[in-house]
């Protein structure tokens, strides 16, 4: 029986940037892919700063083979609330084209919490800020990738990926 091996992307919103990770699980390894992982800022949270920023996401999904994306939700209320241009980059990433599950960032904390994953570092040469925002999209991509790993033992196609996210992502 051959290992399953896969790939996911995550997306972390966070103020005036997002991390977009995509992992890679060989059936032995976790490892980032570093062409498909990259930072995409809103320069402004004015109509034009909005569009542009659109414009950037589809564009780096446009040019990649992406079957779905998990968009890790920060709280809506209370002291540690998203703030809005964090909810208008989310509501972006959540138009595209693709289906997107979105994990609450309780959810990924309180599986990586009972899971304690060896994951891979944020990569190097980025400022701590974004490093951080990194290792949070990780994380994320982790947690969807455990979910199906312990969903599924043996390769699974696309379309059977995507149900199986449907089921286990989506389910509070």
């Amino acid at each position: 029986m051959q290992p399953l091996s896969f790939r996911l992307t995550a997306a972390v919103p966070s103020v005036n940037v997002v991390s977009i990770v995509t992992l890679s699980w060989t059936g032995r390894y976790l490892r980032v892919v570093p062409k498909d992982s990259t930072f995409i800022h809103l320069e402004s949270e004015s109509q034009s700063g909005l569009r542009q920023f659109k414009n950037d996401v589809f564009e780096f999904f446009s040019q990649r083979d992406i079957p779905l994306l998990l968009v890790r939700k920060g709280p809506a209320t209370g002291p540690n609330a998203i703030a809005m241009g964090t909810a208008r980059m989310a509501t972006v990433l959540l138009s595209l084209p693709i289906y997107c599950p979105e994990p609450t960032s309780q959810r990924v904390v309180g599986w990586l919490g009972r899971n304690n994953p060896l994951l891979p570092s944020a990569q190097s040469g980025y400022p701590a800020k974004l490093r951080g925002l990194q290792g949070r999209a990780i994380e994320t991509a982790a947690f969807g990738m455990g979910i199906i790993l312990e969903t599924c033992q043996t390769g699974v196609t696309r379309q059977q990926l995507t149900q199986i996210c449907a089921q286990v992502l989506d389910g509070e």
